[in-house]
């Protein structure tokens, strides 16, 4: 009889290795129901090596992991199932139970903790947010709510390595979070790493085609030199969105400073101009201001 549903389960299935990988799959479930979630979790994984593809294994595992009380270990199987598998279709549930083990509070009193944070960070009492935040990361050190707002506090205090710190951890947790990865990207950008600002923002999607992302994002490859891919971004956006005239300024910039093209630099530039005076935009303008001071430069080169 044994012989004859492991037979029927290789007929049936649709997982790559199906016998091993059901087998503690089941195993898993049982133990789940029982209440003995670590050493669910154990079978969850052993069924997820077998069968590298199979989502509804990893999201058990991750279920039972965070029930268990590791947390961290839960959204680093999450994180690297992601960003490994090619069914694209799961990865929408995969980030959303991502989002759900990295957010929820487990306890009462450090999500009151957090509430108090907000709170205090809205009056600017900054420091005494940041000991209440404190308090909770103690009680629940994995949880990405608290780790950007640490972050966001730190950024408001001129504390731009600590936020770094607490912005690089809840990365590690969930890299998939767009406002943290946005904050984290513009944190990046002013402490000069400029590789590391361009990575977190092509991970956001739901910014491209907002005059802020591509401006940003331009910046960071201008830094490493890549003049052509900064260029190639800021003509297609000027092409698309027209009345994002500071990508113009900049086309300007990296044209006259990156590839040394006075005569296009000009162009951008007196464009830029024109659409300053027009719009009445001159005075307490710093970009206008750098404009004229471009065009003298250029109008010196362009002399010699």
């Amino acid at each position: 009889m044994k012989v004859l549903l492991i037979i029927l389960s290789l007929l049936f299935s649709t997982n790559a290795f199906p016998v091993g990988a059901n087998i503690h799959f089941s195993k898993g479930i049982t133990l789940k129901n029982k209440g003995k979630y670590k050493e669910a979790s154990r079978e969850f994984l052993s069924a997820y090596r077998l069968n590298p593809s199979w989502t509804e294994a990893v999201l058990e595992a991750a279920k039972a992991l965070t029930i268990a009380n590791k947390r961290k270990e839960a959204s680093l199987l999450l994180v690297n199932y992601i960003n490994k598998t090619k069914q694209q279709e799961d990865i929408a549930k995969l980030k959303k139970q991502l989002e759900l083990i990295t957010e929820t509070f487990y306890k009462n009193a450090t999500f009151q903790l957090y509430l108090d944070a907000k709170h205090l960070f809205k009056l600017g009492k900054k420091r005494i947010a940041l000991e209440k935040i404190d308090i909770a990361l103690k009680n629940e050190g994995s949880n990405v709510k608290l780790l950007f707002l640490a972050g966001k506090i730190n950024i408001s205090m001129g504390k731009k390595k600590f936020a770094g710190n607490y912005f690089s951890k809840a990365e590690k947790l969930n890299p998939f979070k767009s406002e943290a990865n946005w904050l984290y990207a513009k944190l990046l950008y002013d402490l000069k790493k400029f590789s590391d600002s361009e990575g977190r923002l092509l991970r956001i999607d739901n910014m491209k085609g907002t005059e802020e992302y591509t401006l940003l994002l331009a910046r960071s490859l201008f830094h490493q030199g890549k003049n052509e891919e900064a260029i190639k971004l800021l003509t297609k956006e000027s092409e698309q969105y027209p009345n994002h005239i500071e990508t113009i300024y900049l086309l300007g910039e990296i044209n006259f400073i990156g590839i040394k093209n006075y005569w296009l630099a000009r162009k951008h530039f007196l464009i830029y101009k024109k659409h300053c005076e027009t719009m009445q935009k001159v005075k307490g303008n710093e970009l206008y201001t750098l404009t004229n001071d471009f065009l003298k430069k250029i109008e010196s080169e362009l002399k010699t």
